[in-house]
């Protein structure tokens, strides 16, 4: 696969033009500059085009790759083929942006030797004054490696999700991926000048390096972003995905940004508490997503019910959603949570405090996480139901539902209960959305009683599918 982007991207000739056309340009902006200036202009000229080169160009190139086997009908040749998915990730994501990195080292070698003799006096961004220039060019190969394969990762999962896939959302992520490494390593924004200004961070009791922290960070995204590539083919070469790798990558999120949480004023058992509740905003959406997504599968329902029927516990695992994997992290943070916060009422008042929620009367152990999961079970069954069901346009009716419930009931019920006072108007919305209250049952009793509604929807549907089969 990468062999083939060679023979196809590179020719004598193009070989040739690349690098005359970029001095051309380097001679271009440098040619009025004094001696003086003359390597900072050669060192500022690359560098943006470097960032036009690699971050634009590149992301298009990786986002685009997609998009063209698809509309040249040889997408399925690939998947039958004896290729690898490993394979795959390195040629899709290398291949189709190989002569964009030819023309982004050379950018890369003119800014390693015209660093050292740049002026950096006048510029006000501290972090791009290293003692060497091994640094900056480290991180700015990092932006566009991880900003290329951000937009092959979006651009195949749209592929297998839709059969077509979305270039313009891959490229813009792509793009956004590549300068948010760059803004939070060389940085060009305040925030990372505060970031690159402080020598140590601390993270889960240790006292890192910041140039070591940020380095070993864009190892960890980058390493993640190619697995999900590699699983991504996997499924596309249809190789069965278990949660498992899904499981893992949340528990090493949490576990990384949970390392920020960290104040000695406060116990030790109210940290935990943070700790998870930063958890529980992590899990809890990926949660959600996937119970929401994945209701077409239904081939793997199949499978899973067949393997645990007879037993079979090894295909069992092979067949477990993601949503499966994800709800056994959800609830033991959850539980955590709901039995710690109640035992710990009087002293989180503290925590409340310090992080801005002293407005709020147990605000986690009311109406939000439990409300949260209730909804997430309603929605869950109601998409269930309706890609169970045999009827047609199941994709449009998923869609008519959260359009209805989310953003047209509420706002037509809330407008019916205006008149008779925000307490009405607060009541009304708690039958739509998690909304806190100072009597926590009621809400909780309202979602509740619309996910018995929605199982019996739910339970019904698989009756008259199991009636149709039989």
């Amino acid at each position: 696969e990468f062999h083939k982007y060679l023979w196809l991207k590179f020719s004598p000739m193009r070989l040739a033009v690349m690098p005359i056309i970029l001095a051309m340009i380097l001679y271009a902006f440098s040619s009025f500059e004094t001696a003086e200036s003359w390597y900072s202009t050669v060192f500022w000229t690359a560098f943006w085009m470097y960032g036009i080169v690699v971050f634009m160009w590149g992301n298009y190139e990786a986002a685009s790759s997609a998009s063209r086997e698809y509309g040249m009908n040889t997408w399925d040749f690939q998947k039958m083929s004896a290729i690898s998915p490993l394979e795959l990730v390195i040629g899709r994501v290398f291949g189709p942006t190989s002569y964009v990195w030819y023309a982004g080292l050379i950018l890369l070698v003119i800014m390693f030797f015209s660093y050292g003799k740049v002026d950096l006096q006048g510029i006000e961004v501290r972090s791009i004054a290293y003692s060497s220039p091994f640094q900056p060019i480290l991180y700015l190969i990092f932006a566009g490696v991880m900003g290329q394969a951000t937009a092959v990762l979006l651009s195949i999962a749209t592929l297998i999700s839709s059969c077509k896939p979305s270039f313009f959302l891959s490229f813009l992520l792509g793009a956004m991926v590549s300068y948010t490494v760059v803004s939070t390593t060389i940085g060009f924004d305040l925030a990372a000048k505060k970031l690159l200004s402080m020598p140590i961070i601390k993270w889960n009791g240790l006292g890192v390096d910041v140039d070591s922290f940020i380095l070993g960070s864009l190892i960890f995204f980058m390493s993640w972003i190619f697995i999900a590539i590699y699983r991504a083919f996997r499924q596309e070469l249809q190789y069965r995905n278990s949660p498992s790798v899904l499981m893992v990558f949340l528990a090493m999120i949490c576990v990384y940004f949970t390392g920020f949480v960290h104040n000695e004023s406060v116990s030790f058992e109210m940290i935990g508490l943070v700790k998870a509740s930063v958890c529980f905003v992590i899990i809890f959406p990926a949660t959600y997503l996937l119970a929401v997504t994945e209701c077409s599968n239904l081939q793997k329902y199949s499978r899973l019910w067949y393997a645990f029927k007879n037993k079979e516990w090894k295909r069992v695992f092979e067949n477990t959603l993601g949503w499966m994997g994800c709800a056994a992290l959800l609830l033991p943070v959850y539980l955590y949570l709901f039995v710690g916060l109640w035992g710990l009422s009087e002293d989180f008042n503290d925590v409340r405090r310090l992080f801005g929620l002293h407005k709020f009367n147990d605000l986690f152990t009311s109406t939000i996480l439990t409300g949260l999961l209730l909804f997430t079970v309603r929605d869950a069954l109601v998409c269930h139901a309706i890609s169970f069901g045999k009827s047609k346009h199941k994709g449009f009716k998923t869609l008519l539902y959260f359009f209805l419930v989310y953003g047209v009931l509420p706002f037509f019920f809330g407008a019916l209960a205006t008149p008779m006072g925000q307490g009405a108007v607060a009541h009304v919305l708690l039958f739509f959305f998690p909304v806190y209250l100072a009597w926590a049952p009621f809400g909780i009793i309202v979602v509740l009683f619309q996910v018995v509604i929605a199982a019996i929807f739910f339970a019904r549907t698989i009756q008259k599918m199991r009636t149709t089969e039989n």
